[in-house]
């Protein structure tokens, strides 16, 4: 496969940043930020063509200071073409709206106060009302609230749904990494829905455009406690075993992605349901790869990340591991893997976990997701995948 090699170069004049997530998805799954350390860059074996690595956009001086920021995501809260940056803060929630400049010029678009605690508290960027914007989804202690994007802002915090919550009184979710919640379009409706696992099970909540509620939609499987299915040891944690949400076979419907024990498994989104557990199981994983047994050991040291890398609206895989990027084509299931070393791509940027938060996101409006670090003096950099 031929690789177009094109950096985008995003700096902004920002504070040093406190602590930063990262985004593993659109969608998702939003996880606290890796802590271990820098990953190898050594060359490996690959494309023998030099990267070009030259800044093709660069922000302006003069934009305004941040307060210090806890945490980074990215999504498309204006509806235009590409993502915006959404920085958490303590003085609230802020926006970058990407222009074709590469400005970064940050408004305040939430000014009240969230916990910074985003495993216990998670939140996420969501198109819930399918106007087009994503909008601010928290998921609190009583239940899920949704701040919805309007005219340059997140308009105050409405509770959509009284379960999903650390406090909920149906079942408490105690924290984003042994209960997670993912937020896609499961019915094909233009809103995105609330996918949730807790126990054994992961069941559909879906968006009526003013609140989340249940469904028929759900698998016995993807969870905590789910026995002898998909994953050997169960999926006790977002660490471990991380899980998707995202449509890989482009029929507008989000299916369950999650990296087991041993390797890639996927459960499709039928309309009438999740594939069952028994044929997913029956089956076997669709790669054998990203899982704890070809030594992808945690989402921490070895990252994986789920976005549309080649823009055919189809959920691709992109992972970390040994001193290369690990891709793999979303098609009816996954496509057969291609690792490219780590300089073929970025040159030599090096990465480090310790300082630095990955996503993959669209910053530079093509319909594709560039993989995007930001660093902790505040510079974006985006680097095209495919």
């Amino acid at each position: 496969m031929k690789l177009q090699k094109k950096l985008l170069l995003i700096s902004a004049v920002l504070i040093p940043l406190a602590c930063i997530g990262k985004k593993t998805s659109k969608d998702n799954r939003e996880e606290e930020g890796p802590t271990k350390d820098p990953v190898p860059g050594e060359e490996e074996e690959g494309p023998s063509k030099e990267p070009t690595n030259i800044p093709v956009v660069v922000t302006p001086e003069g934009n305004i200071a941040l307060p210090p920021v806890s945490k980074f995501m990215f999504g498309n809260v204006n509806a235009a073409d590409g993502d915006d940056v959404v920085a958490f803060t303590a003085d609230g929630v802020y926006v970058s709206e990407l222009s074709g400049d590469g400005s970064l010029v940050y408004s305040r678009w939430y000014a009240g106060t969230l916990s910074s605690d985003f495993n216990i508290y998670p939140v996420s960027l969501a198109d819930v009302d399918g106007n087009g914007q994503d909008d601010l989804v928290l998921f609190g202690g009583e239940g899920t609230f949704v701040a919805l994007a309007e005219a340059q802002q997140f308009k105050a915090p409405v509770l959509w749904s009284s379960n999903f919550g650390r406090e909920s009184a149906s079942l408490s979710y105690l924290n984003q990494d042994i209960h997670p919640r993912f937020l896609a379009d499961a019915n094909a409706d233009g809103k995105a829905d609330i996918l949730a696992c807790h126990s054994e099970s992961c069941f559909v909540a879906v968006s009526t455009g003013t609140s989340f509620v249940a469904s028929t939609l759900s698998i016995d499987d993807f969870a905590r406690e789910a026995d002898g299915t998909t994953s050997d040891s169960g999926w006790v944690n977002m660490n471990t075993f991380p899980r998707g949400f995202a449509d890989v076979d482009a029929d507008s419907r989000a299916d369950i992605i999650g990296f087991g024990q041993r390797g890639l498994w996927l459960s499709g989104n039928l309309e009438a349901g999740f594939t069952p557990k028994e044929e997913v199981a029956d089956q076997g994983p669709v790669l054998a790869l990203y899982g704890t047994d070809q030594g992808w050991i945690s989402q921490e040291a070895m990252p994986r990340f789920i976005g549309d890398i080649d823009g055919d609206k189809r959920a691709d895989i992109v992972g970390i591991k040994d001193g290369s990027f690990v891709l793999s084509l979303g098609q009816v299931a996954f496509a057969d893997s291609e690792s490219i070393a780590l300089a073929t791509i970025l040159g030599d940027v090096s990465l480090s976990f310790t300082s630095q938060s990955l996503f993959l996101a669209d910053v530079d409006g093509d319909s594709k997701d560039e993989f995007v670090i930001v660093t902790n003096d505040g510079r974006l950099q985006g680097f095209e995948l495919k």
